[in-house]
């Protein structure tokens, strides 16, 4: 009775203590040649949130950080592809966010890769959580 009680403890103690620190792992994001790695953690950061009303990135925000960023590579290192070219059309097309961007706020109508190029920093620009 007395060495389970010790490991349930141990167990409970170091459930906490993994929820409190919560590590973060290295995740991946990847199309063609190019990647961005991105922090994932276990408990998705609810320690930090909770403790912070919210201000602390979750797991969500960290992969759609590291897709901007790696769309944004992409377009600075778009060299005639088209695979490339087709991803980062079908990325402003698919994502209302981008799409929204691009033809009310830059005011352009038809969807190319030129102008993906040209404004990649104002589409692709990284979210951050004040």
């Amino acid at each position: 009775m007395g060495n389970s009680l010790k490991i349930f403890g141990i167990i409970i103690i170091g459930g906490i203590l993994l929820f409190v620190f919560d590590p973060a792992f290295n995740r991946i994001e990847k199309f063609a040649d190019y990647s961005t790695k991105y922090k994932w953690r276990i408990f998705n950061n609810s320690y930090c949130n909770w403790k912070t009303h919210g201000h602390c990135a979750n797991n969500n925000l960290n992969k759609l950080n590291a897709e901007r960023k790696l769309w944004k590579t992409l377009a600075e290192n778009y060299g005639g592809e088209k695979n490339i070219k087709d991803k980062l059309e079908n990325v402003v097309l698919s994502h209302y966010q981008f799409h929204m961007t691009y033809t009310e706020r830059l005011k352009i109508a038809e969807i190319n890769i030129d102008s993906i190029i040209k404004h990649k920093d104002d589409l692709f620009e990284q979210l951050y959580i004040k």
